[in-house]
This record gives C-alpha cells, structure tokens and sequence, in this order.
C-alpha cells in the first residue's frame, strides 16, 4: 500500500492492478474518460459533454432542459413501466405508435380553438368503446363521424347535414307530454 499526504501528479499513463479507492472529487481535465472492458470501449465521457454508455443504465431522475432523442436503426422508442409490477404502462415507438393503458388527460389552458384544437387527429380514430359526450361540455367534428358501438351524448345534439344511418333500426326515445319515456320514432 502506498499512502500519500500531498498531491500525486503523474504526467504519462498510469496503471493501477487492484481496485481504487478516492475519498474526495475527481478532477479530469483533458480529453475524454473512457472505461474499457479490455477490448471494447464500455463508457465514455468525453470533454465536449457527449457520453455514450453500452450497457443498461439506472439512475433515479432525469432532468432534461431540453430534448430526450432515442435513436435506433431499426426499433427502439421509450417505455415507463409500473415499479411494482414490473408491467408496461406507456410506450411510444420509433415508428411513432404510442400505446398508454391508462387516461390521457390534455388540458390545453392556452388557445383551445377550432383551428388550434387541445387535440388534433389527422386521418382516421377508432372509438372502440363508442363516445360518450358529457351534458356539460361541447364537441365538434369537422369531417365524417362513424359510430360502429353504442355512443352516447349527454344533452342535445345538432346535426347540420345528412345524416345516414345503415343497419336494423333508428330509434329515438324521449318523454311524451305526460312524462313517459318511450321510442318515439
């Protein structure tokens, strides 16, 4: 064992055979801090602030000022699992499919307009449960609107076009003037 008292200052490679212990910080100054497994480059820390690391990372937070960018050739993408459980709870893919397996909640405070709507879904949505439209919110849909289930709108509805209706039956149900709710149509 060698024990020093002051500095120790080595001005070419150094090697060291067992485990190293360091009480205090580890000033690097120079190029990059490299960590290798005896023939491949494991991490890397290089002076420009870019690190790479080839294996699994943990670490308990991740604060980012700016943007998270996951590149693969090929697959990739981020997933958030349960840390209980162990199960998968949102993932969005390389290729841009997002899966969540709970609600998704968007409250757009800012500009909540026909043009600049708080969610904008361009091309087809399929509503596999149906629509269910709350009494005292609105919604509008600009183009075709196609139920396939059972949907429900809570309070009066206005339609301003044709309306096509293909199947069975088209049942309307309300009160009559007595107060009894039965098909009107």
């Amino acid at each position: 064992a060698m024990t020093l008292n002051n500095n120790l200052e080595t001005t070419g490679t150094s090697s060291f055979g067992g485990d190293m212990t360091i009480n205090g910080n580890v000033t690097h100054t120079g190029e990059s801090f490299i960590m290798n497994n005896g023939t491949i480059d494991k991490i890397s820390l290089t002076h420009n602030g870019t690190s790479s690391f080839s294996g699994a990372m943990t670490v308990n937070n991740i604060n980012c000022d700016n943007y998270v960018d996951i590149e693969h050739p090929t697959a990739g993408g981020l997933r958030i699992y349960n840390d209980n459980t162990g199960s998968e709870k949102a993932s969005i893919l390389q290729d841009g499919t997002g899966s969540f397996y709970s609600n998704v909640y968007i409250n757009a405070v800012v500009d909540n307009t026909s043009t600049n709507p708080a969610l904008k879904v361009a091309g087809r949505t399929l509503l596999d449960g149906g629509l269910s439209v709350s009494s005292t919110e609105s919604s509008s849909f600009a183009g075709l609107v196609r139920f396939d289930g059972t949907s429900s709108f809570g309070d009066d509805m206005t339609l301003n076009n044709i309306v096509t209706q293909t199947g069975e039956s088209f049942i309307m149900q309300g009160p009559d003037t007595n107060g009894t709710t039965g098909d009107r149509i």
